[in-house]
This record gives structure tokens, sequence and C-alpha cells, in this order.
């Protein structure tokens, strides 16, 4: 680190050895289950398995359709890629999101390497070079290692924000390129513009990408530049955003997809109130990038007032640091600090409450904002670094103390927080015991429990602790708010294994009424309480509801196989059969779905097929509940001996045709 002559000197590959230690912090993440949005994402969401159906993004009618994120179309052909590639296996997606926070850091350097050295009115020093290469390797490893990236690293359907992040450095540096004198512009042009355009289909959240660009092009950040060479970057970076946003606009009549949500605090509450919470939520995320505390699972939705001393207080904060920063940047005195300032403020925009979003407060909203922030955060610990070896008059060395401690503590943090979303129990048990009074997270802790109490009394098990636990959350959840969907939806779990089918029916529909996100889920239940319903008024409507919804959700695979339980059950196996195929090419790994075939072709008779599916399949068989597998497994050899064989098997191209 120190050279014969006591200067400071670099690492050798100080960018390599960033990446190296956020990819050691992060490696446990491989051993995480999917969790929170990964089962609706991807594990259920049939779109990403279909053939030909991937020009239904550039329509919308993937949208209408229901297919999760239908309006992030780059998100979504990511996600297309890598489930064909990678299927649902759990390490294989989380080592994907490590690769492309690995990529976002290695990106950022690369472009504040290039920023600090371009526009020089001279040859650069090897000094020079190896002060840059330091810089932007501290910008990666602060960046890398911010521990309020836990949540976007850790969480697979997250990556939409890696991806956006990725492909916005990515337009930057092709902006960069565009603005050297001697450069061939129109295809450096046509890069920013297709990439930043790709960014902003990613997510919007990355369109203010041209604003970084113009603020570190006009002396922010490097060698402030003459206007005419950087504008027509600027241009191209704001042409792509705007693109993606009236491809937006075009295909599903809004830029906001979330504004008719019923459940949005902006809708309940009104602007006002919200616009005043999302004051004290930018603060808080401004704390967050700088010390880690406050980090959690849930942030719930809470309201404020204009009038609340906090309100005013982050208020003020925020404007004086934009007037001052604004101010330094107007009369051409910009630095590091006013780019920071401008630039992260910029980047927050998006999820600023000015446009409705479904979670008001996510430490995954910081994502890309924090690249800006990086910056300033990483050249004030060097230079804070510096002026404290000078007061010491210690070692060069111990100008990198700062930094260090910076990063070790932003790192074991980030470690610590990581391992909240290692499944969705853990998950979920946290956030209830950090806001005791959210309903969501209590009505989450007992919906997850519930399958565990219906195996139990399947197999003649009261469980009375478990019971009390689970009823105790769902209980507790309905305290809390009795208008959240999913409280609702614990309530309707809970009284169904009770048998309770009234009340079940009841509290699903008081859950559709409510707004719940994923209604599919709640005509799936439906569907299957009708069954066991005294009235069959009400047993005519709801199988009529959730046939209407498998129409309208075409690529929720849980749907599906659950409309085929039903119908299965109720003595109609033709509709069965179409909905088990269709369940099978939507998700191709659904044990629950060969073994309910299996068991369909057993009921009309047909051993043959049911032997020959029993056979192709016995990983997917081997996963499956065992004494469902055991029940098929006795069913199977007293055919056999039974030895009756049909003049007509049903099934002559088997159960699933390949």
């Amino acid at each position: 680190m120190t050279g014969s002559d006591g200067a400071v000197r670099p690492p050798a590959h100080p960018l390599l050895a960033a990446a190296v230690l956020v990819a050691l912090v992060y490696l446990p993440v491989l051993g995480f289950d999917l969790v929170y949005d990964d089962h609706w994402v991807l594990a259920d969401n049939g779109y990403l398995r279909t053939r030909g159906d991937l020009g239904a993004l550039l329509t919308g009618e993937a949208a209408r359709l229901h297919v999760p994120d239908a309006f992030r179309p780059v998100s979504v052909l990511l996600d297309v890629a890598s489930v064909r590639l990678l299927g649902l296996s759990a390490p294989a997606h989380h080592a994907l999101s490590l690769a492309l926070h690995v990529a976002v850091l290695v990106l950022l350097a690369r472009w504040v390497r290039v920023r600090l050295g371009s526009g020089g009115a001279h040859e650069a020093t090897p000094s020079d070079v190896g002060t840059r290469a330091l810089l932007a390797a501290s910008v990666a490893g602060v960046f890398g290692l911010l521990a309020v990236h836990a949540e976007t690293v850790s969480v697979v359907s997250y990556r939409e924000d890696l991806l956006a992040a990725a492909l916005a450095l990515s337009a930057l540096l092709a902006a960069e390129r565009a603005c050297r004198p001697a450069a061939r512009r129109g295809p450096a042009l046509a890069a920013a513009f297709a990439l930043s355009a790709a960014a902003a289909a990613s997510k919007m959240s990355a369109a203010p990408i041209a604003a970084v660009g113009a603020l570190a092009w006009s002396g922010g950040l490097g060698p402030r530049l003459p206007a005419q060479r950087w504008l027509p970057a600027a241009g191209a970076l704001a042409g792509g955003a705007t693109l993606a946003a009236a491809h937006r606009v075009l295909t599903l009549g809004t830029l906001a997809p979330h504004a008719a949500d019923a459940r949005l605090a902006t809708t309940l509450a009104g602007r006002g109130p919200v616009l005043a919470e999302h004051v004290r939520i930018l603060a808080l995320d401004l704390q967050r990038l700088v010390v880690p505390l406050g980090l959690a699972p849930d942030h719930p939705d809470r309201l404020a007032r204009w009038s609340d001393p906090a309100t005013l207080l982050c208020a003020a904060g925020l404007l004086l640091a934009l007037g001052w920063a604004g101010w330094r940047h107007l009369s051409g005195r910009a630095n590091m600090a006013s780019f920071t300032v401008l630039a992260t403020l910029a980047l927050l925009l998006p999820v600023s409450g000015l446009v409705p979003l479904r979670n008001m407060e996510a430490e995954r909203f910081v994502y890309l904002p924090a690249t800006a922030a990086s910056c300033g955060l990483a050249a004030a610990l060097l230079a804070a670094g510096r002026r404290l070896a000078l007061h010491l008059r210690a070692p060069p060395s111990v100008a990198f103390a700062p930094l260090l401690l910076f990063v070790v503590v932003q790192g074991s943090a980030a470690q610590a927080h990581a391992r909240t979303f290692r499944s969705d129990t853990r998950l979920w048990e946290i956030a209830a015991a950090r806001e005791p009074g959210s309903a969501r997270a209590l009505a989450m802790e007992g919906l997850l429990r519930i399958p565990a109490l219906a195996r139990a009394r399947a197999d003649g098990s009261a469980a009375p602790a478990l019971a009390a636990r689970v009823a105790a959350a769902c209980r507790a959840a309905h305290l809390a708010d009795p208008h959240e969907a999913l409280v609702h939806m614990c309530l309707a779990r809970l009284a169904a294994v009770e048998r309770r089918w009234e009340a079940a029916r009841a509290h699903v529909l008081r859950a559709l009424e409510l707004g719940l996100s994923r209604p599919d889920r709640a005509y799936a239940a439906l569907g299957q309480i009708s069954l066991d319903l005294a009235d069959p008024s009400a047993k005519a409507a709801d199988l009529a509801a959730m046939d209407q919804a498998v129409a309208q959700f075409p690529y929720a695979s849980g749907l599906v196989a659950a409309a085929g339980r039903v119908r299965h059950r109720a003595g109609e196996p033709d509709k069965a059969l179409a909905h088990y195929r269709a369940a099978r090419r939507l998700a191709p790994e659904r044990w629950d779905v060969v073994a309910w075939g299996l068991e369909l072709a057993l009921d009309l008779g047909d051993a043959p097929a049911a032997w020959a599916l029993w056979r192709r399949e016995p990983d997917l068989l081997s996963r499956a509940d065992p004494v469902l597998v055991a029940s098929l497994r006795r069913r199977l050899f007293l055919a056999d001996r039974l030895g009756l064989e049909l003049p007509s098997p049903p099934f002559a191209q088997g159960v699933f045709p390949p």
C-alpha cells in the first residue's frame, strides 16, 4: 500500500479485490430458499415456460393476462431465460443475482474511472491513473457492501433492480464514448439510447439516468465537458427512457400500473399524507446508505402529516441539501459533493411518492440511487483518511482506515441482514417480531404455518400448540388491520383446515373484495372450498368464478392445477384432465400435478397409463406427499392383481403426452 518514498500506492488490482470481497460476503445466499415474491414471479409463473408467447410482452397482452411484472418486459425476458436454463434451482438463481450484483459494481467502477480520466488536457501520469483506479475501486467496494443492498441481492425476484442498474451503467459507459472528441458518435449514441431504453424497460426507476450523466459531464464528476459534447449523449439517454415510458403508456394505458389498486395508501388516504410520509422515507433511505440501522424485511405503510415535527425537519434537511447542491452546480462550482446530492436525489425521484407504488418503502428502491451516493461516500472516506494521516503524522497506510472501517461495518451488517431472507418462515417471523403491529407480517406468519397444521389434521393429530399459534397469528393480524386482504386469507385457510366451510368462503370473498394482490390463489381456494359447501347455488357460483379466473390468469400454474383437482373431485374427468395437462405445461416440475394425473388414471381404470407415468416420473414422485405416494402404490399393485383391462383405455397417448 505504500512505496519506498512513503507515498500511498494502490493495490495491484483494487477492483478485483473489491469484487472478490463482495462475492465472499454474499456467498451464503447460495444456500437460501426462494422467498417472498420468488414463488409468484418464478415458480408459479407458467409464462416463463411457454413457447411462442414472448411477443405478448410487446403488445401489452401479457399484462392483460396477469403475467407477473409484464410491465417490465426486459426483466421478464431475463426471467424467461434464467428459468429455461436453470429451472427452479434456488442456488443457481441466487448465483445469478450475485453475479449481477458484482457486474453492477464492476460497471460502476469502470464508469467512474472513465469519467475521471476523460477530457484531460495533458497525458495522465502513472500516479494519476493509480489514483483514479483506487477511487473507482473504492466506489465499487462501498457500493457492493452497503447493507441496504442485502434484500436486493438475497431475493431472486428483486433482480429487476440489479438488471436495471447494470443496463443503466452500461448506457452511461456508451454515452461516455459518444462524448469523446474523436469518437464515432453515431454507434455510441445508438448504444446509449438502446441500453437506456432497456434499463427503463427493466424498471422505470432507471429513467433519470440521463440526469446523472448530465450532472457528471457538467463538472460534478471528473473534468467538465463542453455542452456541445455531452448534450447529444444526454439526449440519447433521455430518449431511450422516454421510449420505454411511451411503450408502457401505449400498451397499458398508464405509466403507473399500480395506480388503480384499491389498496394503495394514495387511494385510501390521498396524496398529501403519502407525500409527507415519503419525505421521512427519503431521509431514512439516505441514513441507511451511511449508517446501517433500521433495516427490516418488511416496512409497513404509514402516513404522516406536513405539520409533524419529523416531517418538517426531514423536509428542511432535504431542501437545504438540494438548494446548496443546486446552487453550486448552477454557479459553475460543481464538485463531487454536489454531484452526489443531486444525482442521488434524482435517482430517488421515481420512488418518492409522485407515482403510486404498491409498497411505499422498500430497501430495494435504494439500489440504483446508491450508485451515485457511493461516489461521494468513497471520496469522503478517502479524503478523511488522508487528513487523519496528516493530522496524526501516521504512515500513509492509515489513510485507508476510515474506508476499511466503513466497509467492514457495512459488510458485516449486510451479511447479517441477508440471513433474514434465508427462508419465508424466517423472513416473516423476523418481520412480525420487529413490527408486532404489522397485519401483513402476522398474517403471513400464520399462512406459512397452516400447511403444517393441515398435514397434522390429515394424519389424525390435533396439534393443539400449532393450532393455537396459527389462530393467534391470524386473529392478531385481524385486530391490527381488518382491512388487509392477507388477513382474511389467513382466516380463510384456518377455517378450511377446521372444516368451517361457510366461514372460509366468506373470508375468501372478503379478501377478493379488499383487492388481494394475488387473486388467483384466492380463486383456487374458493373452488376447493366450494365442493364442501351445503348451498348448491353458492357452490355453482364459486365454481363458475374459478373457471372465469382460469381464463383471466391462464399462466398461474397453481390456479390451473387447483381447478383440475376441483373438477377431479367433482367427478368431471375430462375437465380435470384438460386442467392437469395445462398445469403440466405451465409447471413441469410440479409433483402434485403428476400425482393427481396418476390418480385420475387409476380412477378411470387405466392401470397401464398409470404405471407408465409412475415409471416415467420417479424423481418428481419422490418429492410428493409420502401418504399420497403410498396410497397410489397400493392402488397400482391392486390394479395389477385384479388384471382389469379396458376395451378402449382413456389415456391411449398417456396421461401427459410428451
